[in-house]
């Protein structure tokens, strides 16, 4: 299919009493990465490997 896979580093923040549901928030989810697909199709590819929020959270946890 051609598609690539990064991982990156994300701040969790277990919140008591929240939960998931497989398939009412499943498809929620899906909708919401169909929808995310179809905005970035249209945009260049980036180049660089440097995501600013990202390191901006590492710095604050590290």
């Amino acid at each position: 299919m051609g598609l690539g896979l990064t991982e990156f580093p994300v701040v969790w923040s277990d919140q008591q009493g929240s939960s998931f549901r497989p398939f009412a928030d499943g498809r929620r989810v899906v909708g919401e990465l169909w929808r995310l697909h179809r905005t970035l199709r249209h945009r260049p590819p980036r180049t660089g490997r440097h995501i600013p929020a990202v390191a901006a959270a590492a710095e604050v946890t590290g």
